[in-house]
């Protein structure tokens, strides 16, 4: 990997950790999350392993899909900062878009609404309030992974 590929690539890298850091530590201030973890404690484990294989199976074909739409269009190899680009684009698009597939998997099939539903009770934590979170994070993480797909395929440390 050439010197700007790297800096490129760690430049990237830095500034994704610095805000998903700053993001975090803002979110962990605020009444909802300390009672969306606990919502979450409450639920059955059946349950919670259910919807965490369903994020994981959604995030996979979501980033996958993406993969290969890139690989389409991008002649050549996908190394170096190129990978590094596409792989957190990807990600940072699918993980999203996967846990609100996810939640809306845990709606739709009524065992799990149920046992969601029970555990959300004396709280004020929703499906509602969960999902329009989940958005504000799509609305943040979406467009920057799609920046950073297209950043991969323009290849500005190749000139």
């Amino acid at each position: 990997m050439s010197l700007a590929e790297t800096v490129w690539s760690f430049g990237f890298l830095g500034l994704l950790l610095l805000g998903i850091f700053w993001f975090r530590r803002l979110r962990s201030r605020t009444d909802d999350f300390r009672q969306t973890r606990d919502v979450k404690q409450r639920i059955s484990s059946s349950v919670a392993i259910f919807e965490k294989v369903a994020l994981y199976a959604l995030a996979l074909l979501v980033g996958g899909l993406l993969f290969r739409t890139f690989a389409i269009f991008h002649k050549g190899q996908v190394t170096g900062a190129t990978a590094v680009y596409v792989v957190l684009g990807c990600s940072l698009v699918a993980i999203p878009v996967a846990a609100l597939g996810a939640n809306g998997i845990s709606w739709v099939v009524p065992p799990l609404r149920r046992a969601n539903q029970a555990a959300m009770s004396g709280s004020q934590v929703s499906f509602a309030s969960a999902n329009r979170g989940l958005l504000l994070v799509a609305t943040a993480s979406v467009p920057i992974g799609l920046i950073a797909i297209i950043v991969a395929g323009l290849e500005p440390w190749a000139r």
